[in-house]
């Protein structure tokens, strides 16, 4: 594609034509993922960063300084910004993630919680984990399944000792049932 092509696409997303701006994203997004690639970890970071890259040319298109007849320039060095941005946040997460206590015992808090052999239950387990509320996933998720204590678990919730207690109680009492059944079914 000419730049002058470009020149009018680009100038018709700018009034706000989604199918003009599709056709510079197909134009371009090759070119910039191939751009991505080379500063990130992992192909799923550099498809974030394309995406976000792009996403930022649609919000700032008013903005966008075009050289040459194209907003490719712009959106390499967008996409280098963003590339930036996610590795701060990966590390971020990392930091915060190596804050959190570990129990110097390895256990399988799964089967810990569940009290029996878990074999055949990841996809029910899965479905019923799903099914939860947010916090009562979180909390399940750091008790059960990643070997957190019920203290560590409220310190990180930023709730009380005794609602982590209460409800994996209730918890217990709620999926207990459906995974037995399961099990019972996978012995026969």
């Amino acid at each position: 594609m000419e730049a002058q092509e470009e020149q009018v696409l680009w100038g018709e997303a700018i009034a706000g034509d989604g199918e003009s701006f599709a056709r510079i994203f197909d134009l371009h997004r090759d070119r910039v993922f191939r751009h991505v690639l080379r500063l990130v970890e992992s192909v799923a970071d550099a498809e974030d960063t394309v995406a976000i890259a792009f996403m930022e040319l649609w919000r700032r298109r008013i903005d966008v300084r075009v050289v040459n007849g194209s907003v490719m320039p712009w959106l390499l060095v967008t996409a280098t910004y963003v590339t930036r941005n996610v590795r701060r946040s990966s590390l971020r997460y990392r930091e915060m993630l190596d804050r959190l206590p570990r129990s110097d015992v390895s256990r399988d808090a799964a089967q810990e919680f569940l009290g029996g052999s878990i074999d055949g239950l990841e996809p029910l387990l899965a479905s019923e984990l799903k099914s939860l509320g947010r916090q009562d996933q979180q909390m399940l998720s750091l008790v059960a399944l990643e070997g957190y204590t019920m203290a560590e678990t409220a310190e990180v919730l930023g709730i009380s000792l005794a609602a982590v207690k209460s409800r994996m109680h209730r918890l217990r009492r709620r999926l207990h049932p459906k995974l037995s059944a399961q099990i019972g079914e996978t012995t026969t």
